[in-house]
């Protein structure tokens, strides 16, 4: 029913406002609306839990949801 997702925030550019869990949650509700839990809630900092009890489709929007956060956001090489 939930799946944990690490937010490896070191692959973040510096500038970004993703620096943890928090900020990642916060990112993603208000720049994608999609809500996920804090890691850092259960114990598990540096981590987000997300529900996979949806419809495929739910699902599968929400993660291109997330990708389009990460790849705004990721560290340029």
């Amino acid at each position: 029913m939930y799946v944990m997702l690490e937010v490896v925030v070191e692959n973040f550019d510096p500038s970004s406002p993703i620096h943890d869990d928090v900020s990642f949650y916060t990112a993603l509700n208000e720049e994608e609306n999609v809500l996920v839990m804090p890691g850092s809630i259960f114990g598990a900092p540096n981590f987000v839990r997300a529900v996979t009890a949806r419809k495929k489709e739910i699902i599968t929007e929400a993660a291109e949801r997330m990708i389009q956060l990460v790849q705004r956001y990721e560290k340029k090489v």
